[in-house]
């Protein structure tokens, strides 16, 4: 063999030894233990750029950026039992060399290959879907995620579910709207699991707790006390509560008619609504088949007096009343409107006993006359 021949063998050798080692080399690279690894070691230092280059979704629409990969870390470090349940099963696969969709939150999954020859994994993620429980049918809902550009897409037209999420715990912000208002409920939420994770929305919760809804419904009562003053010196004439429902006026007829009766014997009647105060621990909201109905004890104290016709002195009837409101909210209207009333002599001092309340004062309060003449209060 001649000395070119030697070299030619020997060169040959050299190439196949250094096409062995970077084979080996690569598919060293391409082991499916580097891919956990990296995930691993991405979940420890919350590095979310490699994360977003390892995880793969399996709704394509689930947003993958740093906040919900962040969300996803956090839920891992929060919850160690999870975080081991996966492990076991990525390494599991390993050793069972199956790289398909497992039943677990994450799997590892081939992605193609490399050079034709060297698998790629990735790890594929089983998205959640949040699924709205408990609001009535007739209230408009959103789902936001904190530092989200946008909001969730519903995905079902004819259920309340949003999403898709990447699993992880986020801050989830739903904005309920109904006949009351526009309502807000953020809440921390485990969104992991299963394929739907249900977000519990309590209308008659979030119309109580809202401070505008409690201020319309002690307007409304304070409304009907204001009025019960001009009630009384109309000569019992309903149209004169203004804020009370048609049902609410039946149980009035003939209240007038009876004045009537007798008014040829009073020469006059005065009025004057000093103060009220709301038991705010009383008070009470509920939702039925799309109609709002509210409750509340108010203690009220008017100042009144009356005069008989051919008395030299007036008397002096002045109470204090503890009323218990119920009101229903007109949708028409969009206002609370008194439908009943029941109420009973008061000493004043019933409020002294109420941990939460709210106290009403009528600055110059307007004296209310019948007849139209000079007042004697």
């Amino acid at each position: 063999m001649s000395k070119k021949s030697l070299i030619s063998a020997g060169g040959a050798i050299v190439i196949i030894a250094a096409l062995v080692v970077i084979y080996a080399v690569l598919a060293n690279q391409h082991k499916p233990e580097k891919t956990v690894n990296a995930f691993n070691e991405a979940v420890e230092k919350n590095d979310t750029d490699t994360l977003k280059k390892l995880i793969d979704p399996d709704q394509k629409d689930a947003v993958i950026n740093k906040e919900s990969l962040s969300a996803f870390v956090k839920y891992l470090k929060t919850n160690n039992e999870s975080y081991q349940v996966i492990k076991d099963s990525l390494n599991k696969q390993i050793e069972n060399e199956d790289f398909t969709s497992s039943a677990e939150q994450v799997s590892l999954v081939e992605d193609g290959k490399s050079l034709g020859m060297f698998p790629n994994y990735k790890l594929k993620a089983k998205t959640v879907n949040l699924i709205a429980k408990g609001q009535d049918d007739n209230d408009k809902l959103n789902f936001a995620i904190k530092n989200f550009k946008k909001s969730l897409n519903k995905i079902d037209k004819n259920k309340e579910i949003y999403g898709p999420l990447l699993p992880g715990e986020y801050k989830v912000k739903a904005t309920v709207k109904n006949d009351l208002g526009t309502f807000n409920k953020e809440k921390k939420k485990d969104v992991w699991g299963s394929a739907d994770v249900s977000f519990l929305i309590d209308d008659e919760k979030l119309a109580r707790d809202n401070k505008q809804v409690q201020k319309d419904i002690i307007n409304a009562a304070n409304k009907f006390n204001e009025d019960m003053s001009v009630y009384v010196t109309s000569g019992f004439d309903p149209d004169k509560l203004t804020n009370v429902t048609n049902d609410f006026k039946k149980n009035l007829t003939g209240i007038d008619a009876n004045f009537k009766a007798i008014k040829e014997h009073v020469e006059k009647i005065e009025s004057q609504f000093l103060e009220s105060t709301v038991n705010m621990d009383d008070l009470d909201l509920s939702l039925f088949e799309g109609d709002w109905k509210a409750e509340v004890t108010v203690l009220v104290s008017y100042n009144e007096k009356i005069k008989i016709e051919q008395g030299k002195d007036f008397e002096d009837v002045s109470y204090q009343e503890l009323r218990n409101f119920t009101l229903t909210y007109d949708k028409d209207q969009g206002k609370w409107m008194v439908d009943d009333l029941s109420g009973k002599s008061a000493e004043g001092s019933e409020a002294d006993d109420w941990d939460n309340k709210k106290e009403i004062k009528i600055d110059d309060p307007p004296v209310r006359k019948w007849p139209k003449k000079d007042s004697f209060i």
